[in-house]
């Protein structure tokens, strides 16, 4: 395992102000040198008022470059990339927090063909929202709002909470800048496929702002299932589970002309409320119970909606 001499830290920011400044201030206290570059998507707010004033690095997106669906997260991070010079190098969203010995403890596992790790996310037990919306969103990931219990190999480490040693990125190539969302998904995709291993760590989990509404959530979700199928029509990888929820919401619409949309719902029901009662665990009662139901309908109709709309673009 590897200790870290330098760290580069790639921030991508848009109207990030309100999230901004604990960001930062998070990563100045971390327990090992950490250099944070801003790449900004020409913020309106005080973002680059805020990240000037915590000493970070500021770079900028070309401009016209955004997407009504997604910005080009792809191009900011590999700007980025070009100014860092770091032998590691960390990504994080704009509204997550780390603790002050995060950089140093993810940088430890990388090296021995360990290219990415990741740290997960703690959850929002206050808010009955919040926890239902990271319970559904563990379905199918290996990575995204969940913690580790144990070291773990995954297949994707997010970008939202994600390092990387250089010497992998420089191996798989960086983001694609034609993709529009999944991009970490694809690079880490490459990754793999040039034999470097993607941990998931137990130690050091971020905090994510969590989404607080049913329409932030199904926005959100809107934008990944969207993602995927744009993954599908640019590069041809096709993955079954992430076309499930469209072709189950295809299912359902040709069941009411085969008249068997009532066994169809009771079948769903009754799977999606065994799953959230084995997920939430100690966390389960009525309220919450009914609230992860709710959120795994928005969750399937977003992403199949989303997933959809891409593939007819």
């Amino acid at each position: 395992m590897k200790s870290a001499s330098q760290i580069d830290i790639i921030v991508p920011t848009k109207n990030s102000e309100s999230t901004l400044e604990d960001c930062l201030e998070s990563l100045i206290a971390q327990t090992v040198p950490v250099n944070i570059i801003i790449v900004d998507g020409h913020s309106e707010d005080g973002t680059v008022e805020i990240a000037g004033k915590h000493g970070a690095i500021i770079l900028f997106e070309p401009r016209n470059m955004s997407s009504p669906i997604n910005n080009y997260l792809s191009l900011a991070k590999n700007v980025g990339l070009k100014r860092s010079k770091a032998e590691i190098v960390g990504f994080l969203d704009s509204d997550v927090v780390v603790p002050n010995d995060w950089a140093e403890k993810m940088s430890r596992y990388l090296g021995h063909r360990v290219g990415a790790v990741t740290s997960g996310c703690t959850q929002n037990h206050d808010r009955l929202l919040p926890l239902a919306f990271s319970i559904v969103q563990q379905i199918g990931s290996s990575s995204h709002r969940r913690q580790f219990r144990k070291l773990t190999e995954i297949t994707s480490a997010q970008a939202y909470n994600a390092m990387y040693l250089r010497k992998a990125l420089d191996d798989a190539g960086r983001f694609d800048e034609t993709l529009q969302g999944c991009e970490d998904w694809e690079l880490n995709y490459r990754l793999r496929k040039k034999g470097w291993k993607i941990l998931g760590v137990p130690e050091c989990p971020v905090y994510h702002k969590p989404r607080t509404c049913l329409k932030e959530f199904a926005k959100e979700i809107f934008g990944y299932g969207w993602s995927r199928s744009h993954l599908l029509r640019k590069k041809r990888i096709f993955t079954l589970l992430h076309a499930l929820p469209t072709l189950a919401l295809l299912g359902f619409s040709l069941s009411f002309f085969l008249h068997f949309e009532l066994y169809l719902i009771a079948v769903y029901l009754f799977t999606t409320t065994m799953l959230s009662i084995v997920l939430l665990g100690d966390e389960l009662n009525f309220k919450t119970l009914f609230m992860t139901i709710i959120a795994f309908a928005i969750f399937h109709l977003s992403w199949a909606i989303g997933y959809l709309k891409g593939l007819m673009k």
